[in-house]
């Protein structure tokens, strides 16, 4: 990844993608973990960093461990498309991350990394509630929010990402059917300008 944020040729190839899934977790395994992750870019973002592949330090996401960035870029990293990278970056990244956790695979798996970025750019994937009925809609749509094309359809806050999040749990946990709540109502200010530090790569990588 260069200083821009965006992947860079050597970081797009794929490394046999089509490996074996990740293992889906429970509901109560995934809201765990995601509400974990959530908390720690909300702090991240707090201090006016920029993750920059967020998938790279998710234990339970093993094509990120592999370097398989591309999978895990959003459509301003590819540097196809005349947008700067910022900090909603990070919540694709993550959005790529919580769908895989919830289906299995990423939304998007080629070894052709033209057509990998081909799909992040202009292909909707399937929703988890698509894949899996049982997953709760109102989370299916958080998640397809994440995987927002374009940044100012994303989250705008992590703050606003976890209220959503733990409303999603605190419902499904309580009748395990919370269908009717929209996500993406609730606001928070946006983070300051001035993010300027890519966290990842890291020295030494």
């Amino acid at each position: 990844m260069n200083i821009s944020g965006q992947i860079s040729d050597s970081e797009a190839q794929p490394n046999s993608l089509r490996t074996a899934e990740t293992p889906r977790m429970t509901l109560e395994e995934f809201f765990t973990l995601a509400l974990r992750q959530v908390s720690a870019l909300s702090e991240l973002h707090a201090q006016g960093l920029i993750h920059g592949n967020w998938a790279v330090d998710v234990e339970s996401s093993p094509r990120a461990n592999r370097r398989d960035s591309l999978v895990y870029a959003s459509p301003e990293q590819t540097g196809r498309m005349n947008r700067a990278v910022d900090y909603r970056s990070d919540f694709y990244s993550l959005g790529v991350v919580l769908y895989e956790w919830l289906t299995g695979e990423p939304p998007f798996l080629s070894d052709d990394s033209l057509e990998l970025i081909h799909w992040h750019i202009a292909k909707t994937p399937p929703s988890p509630a698509e894949f899996d009925p049982a997953i709760p809609r109102p989370l299916s749509r958080l998640v397809m929010k994440l995987l927002a094309k374009t940044a100012e359809d994303r989250y705008q806050s992590a703050l606003g990402l976890k209220a959503d999040l733990e409303r999603c749990a605190n419902e499904w946990e309580s009748d395990r059917n919370n269908r009717g709540f929209s996500v993406g109502r609730t606001r928070f200010p946006r983070p300051l300008s001035g993010f300027t530090t890519v966290v990842w790569p890291r020295t030494g990588s």
